[in-house]
């Protein structure tokens, strides 16, 4: 038992095992090995706390960030005075759960990941994404027809009744609206769905984003993969803790030092020039990847 508290407090007595973690984590991230980050996760947490994945790529995708963002937070640098203090406070109260939690968390080695090394655990075992079925009866991907925000939506729930949500009919969707990869470029009528606040627009086709505006609710964005350049229209939403903004086209991300909830924000493949935004945001205490 003492071994086992002496290897513990080793690894968090400096912020270098937290570095090495955070940056394997961030490169698991980016090269989108989802099911390592999900064992990395599940290994930490106990059932409860566990991210389940979902029916569809999409729903996938949308907990592969929420895992990223949750390991990246527990990992990340400044944490670790934070981490040492706890558990020297756990070990004195003698808190079995939370030195079982920080057993799972120093379990993680970064060393196997950057050296290439693998362990013995069948990754896709544990974790597989399911084919994304439920978007295929909504439309044809054959086709190049564009679709409005309100017919997206209005198939999703209600399938092909016919029946288009009204603007009334939108402001009741409330908590999480996941729509990625739906060939999505204009947003009009997502003005309307103001009580949401995690939402999916990620993998479709979208240049401007006026209408998010409206959304002061939202907690979580994620724009990813569009062909976005402008984000002025970010400002306001002072809820907003979680966005992801990769592989779009981006140069100025001086709107961000608005939001003063903003926590983390992804800005990989981006057309960044001036990294005065980037500091500035650091120093705020956002977790930026950059």
């Amino acid at each position: 038992m003492k071994n086992n508290y002496d290897k513990i407090l080793k690894k968090l007595s400096t912020d270098d095992f937290f570095r090495k973690s955070s940056r394997i984590i961030i490169e698991l991230y980016k090269a989108e090995h989802f099911s390592k980050l999900n064992i990395i996760h599940s290994r930490i947490f106990s059932e409860k706390g566990r991210i389940e994945s979902g029916q569809s790529t999409a729903d996938n995708r949308s907990r592969s960030k929420k895992i990223f963002y949750s390991l990246i937070k527990i990992y990340h640098p400044d944490s670790f005075k934070f981490h040492l203090s706890r558990f020297n406070t756990a070990a004195d109260e003698n808190d079995s759960d939370v030195l079982d939690f920080y057993s799972r968390l120093t379990m993680f080695d970064p060393d196997i990941h950057q050296t290439g090394k693998e362990d013995n655990i069948n990754y896709e075992e544990y974790y597989v994404y399911e084919e994304d079925e439920y978007r295929t009866w909504i439309f044809n991907e054959g086709e190049d027809a564009e679709y409005g925000i309100a017919e997206i939506i209005s198939q999703i729930y209600l399938g092909n009744s016919g029946k288009t949500f009204e603007p009334v009919d939108l402001s009741q969707i409330e908590g999480e609206l996941i729509l990625s990869s739906l060939n999505i470029k204009d947003l009009d009528g997502l003005q309307f769905c103001t009580s949401v606040t995690n939402l999916d627009l990620s993998h479709n086709s979208i240049e401007n984003i006026f209408e998010i505006n409206k959304l002061t609710q939202l907690e979580e964005l994620d724009l990813s993969s569009n062909e976005i350049y402008d984000i002025d229209m970010l400002s306001g939403l002072d809820n907003l803790e979680i966005l992801y903004l990769d592989f779009n086209q981006i140069e100025d991300f001086s709107v961000l030092l608005e939001l003063k909830e903003l926590k983390f924000v992804s800005l990989t493949n981006n057309l960044i020039e001036n990294q005065e935004t980037i500091y500035k945001l650091k120093d705020n205490g956002v977790v930026v990847i950059d």
